[in-house]
């Protein structure tokens, strides 16, 4: 992102016309106000202390305590259900790669016709392990309660997460409802200011 008078939406939008897959990105970060996300920093001291320090961060000093690398030699900045304002905010201090964050975001496989493939099915997997970064996809069980409680309940669910992941009703065990839910751990290696930072966008 080259152009510092855009904003890292408007930078993902004109990408759009030439890689049709991070239109899923575009529109979230079109998204209003979302839960609030959880951030937490790690930084490795150039002393040479093998425990790191460890900072709860508001998403407004963000942008400081990224800039500020002059006594560490690495970090790992942890965030949890990302919204889209944290997107912006990460993707324009750490010039990060659209389709980054577009494997993260968009998961569901809709119609081809109708809607243009996510970054998984639109990119060869020799150009998305070239890029630096990796999205790990899996399914966690779940103890929703009582089976009664969704006795008359549609199989197909959604978390209230900021990204709907899809959660899929299983047949009731001993009285519980358990269910299948899609999640996704990504993870992106950054050099910023000579510091190798490893950024892990970790979201329900």
């Amino acid at each position: 992102m080259n152009d510092r008078n855009r904003s890292y939406r408007d930078f993902v939008k004109s990408r759009c016309q030439i890689n049709p897959c991070l239109a899923g990105l575009a529109d979230y970060l079109g998204c209003g106000l979302k839960a609030a996300s959880t951030t937490v920093i790690l930084d490795y001291p150039r002393s040479g202390q093998s425990v790191p320090h460890f900072l709860t961060a508001a998403e407004t000093d963000l942008s400081k305590l990224i800039d500020d690398t002059s006594t560490i030699y690495g970090r790992v900045l942890l965030v949890e259900n990302i919204q889209p304002h944290l997107i912006s905010l990460l993707g324009e201090i750490l010039d990060v790669d659209p389709i980054f964050f577009a494997s993260h975001v968009t998961t569901d496989f809709k119609d081809v016709e109708k809607a243009p493939a996510p970054p998984s099915l639109a990119l060869f997997p020799s150009q998305i392990a070239e890029r630096g970064y990796l999205h790990l996809h899996y399914q966690q069980v779940l103890d929703l309660g009582s089976a009664d409680a969704f006795e008359f309940s549609s199989y197909s669910l959604k978390t209230d997460s900021n990204i709907p992941r899809n959660v899929r009703r299983l047949p009731h065990l001993s009285g519980r409802q358990l269910a299948l839910a899609r999640a996704c751990c990504s993870v992106l290696v950054k050099k910023v200011n000579s510091v190798d930072q490893d950024l892990w966008k970790r979201k329900g």
